[in-house]
């Protein structure tokens, strides 16, 4: 789905146009972070002109919003597939763990998606696309976790897996803000709560 109020790009040489600005904006969010990157920044940096970059994005707050409907659809990826086919609510759960696991070495060691997520957080619109994130993230979580559960309620299984979502990514990000013995066992702390309260749900079904 195009990005609100961007131009969607049909011809090949559109589709390089926008992907040279995504590159752009990548790097200088690594480089400077979101604050200090401009629309005059992201043209320069993408060989195109100021008003070519505005054909295809309205506002900063456009390019930052596909940047992170990229990022968002990559992890989405990666949900889906790491949890397609598991055997045991266990072998689920142990996958669910180790990509939170890599998603809190991402945010360590990827400076445009700390970068991005910046963004993100002082944006009210970018941050209810981050909530419709983490409720598509949710139903995957569940469809996988349904069977497992038997005649536990619907409703409540659902919240666990969106809260379980949604504060990973909260959690990443908390962890690059305090002292490094905390943030090198926050990944596994938040691992073994998710895991914890997963398995307690199922005990109570």
């Amino acid at each position: 789905m195009p990005t609100p109020g961007r131009r969607r790009a049909v011809q090949a040489r559109s589709r390089d146009t926008v992907e040279r600005i995504l590159a752009a904006a990548t790097a200088l969010l690594a480089e400077r972070g979101p604050d200090l990157v401009t629309m005059s920044e992201i043209a320069r940096r993408a060989g195109v002109s100021l008003a070519s970059l505005y054909q295809y994005f309205p506002d900063k707050r456009g390019v930052m919003a596909a940047l992170f409907e990229r990022h968002t659809d990559e992890v989405r990826a990666m949900l889906a597939g790491s949890l397609a086919d598991a055997g045991s609510l266990d072998e689920l759960l142990g996958r669910l763990s180790a990509l939170a696991r890599g998603y809190f070495e991402q945010h360590r060691e990827d400076a445009a998606v700390r970068g991005l997520w910046a963004a993100v957080q002082s944006d009210p619109a970018l941050q209810a696309l981050d909530a419709a994130d983490s409720l598509r993230d949710a139903r995957i979580l569940y469809a996988a976790a349904r069977p497992f559960y038997g005649a536990v309620d619907e409703t409540r299984l659902l919240a666990a897996c969106a809260l379980s979502m949604q504060l990973c990514a909260a959690a990443a990000r908390f962890a690059l803000a305090i002292p490094p013995d905390l943030a090198a066992a926050a990944p596994d702390v938040y691992a073994e709560m998710t895991v914890g309260y997963l398995k307690r749900l199922k005990d109570e079904g």
